[in-house]
């Protein structure tokens, strides 16, 4: 199964979440509520991690970042690229999304004067 692509990141992420709506029912807000009630749930019972993973270019993906998930890894599994999207919660959590997702610059110095006169940045 797929989820062997994924399996050191699943005491991070132990529930898992899947949602389908009929297309007549798309763009309602059904599947946001769907997410939202599956979250809640999720926390309720102790789960720190809530996780879906899709094909990595599914149109489904803007839609579960909407519902508050974010990119956690992309793996290839039988020749096919997917991609896990999870709840951003835990101290780990937080922290393996800003290393993987943001950037710094490091200035060892700066030439500018801070500061509330005139001459000051």
């Amino acid at each position: 199964p797929y989820f062997h692509a994924f399996a050191d990141l699943l005491n991070d992420y132990p529930a898992h979440l899947h949602v389908n709506v009929a297309t007549e029912w798309q763009g309602l807000g059904v599947g946001r509520t769907l997410v939202a009630r599956c979250v809640d749930a999720c926390r309720s019972s102790g789960a720190k991690g809530i996780h879906v993973v899709t094909v990595a270019d599914a149109p489904n993906i803007g839609f579960y970042e909407k519902c508050g998930l974010a990119r956690v890894a992309q793996r290839v599994h039988n020749g096919r690229a997917l991609l896990m999207l999870g709840t951003v919660e835990a101290d780990a959590d937080l922290d393996r999304f800003a290393r993987t997702k943001c950037e710094t610059s490091h200035h060892p110095s700066c030439p500018c004067r801070l500061g509330l006169d005139e001459i000051a940045v």
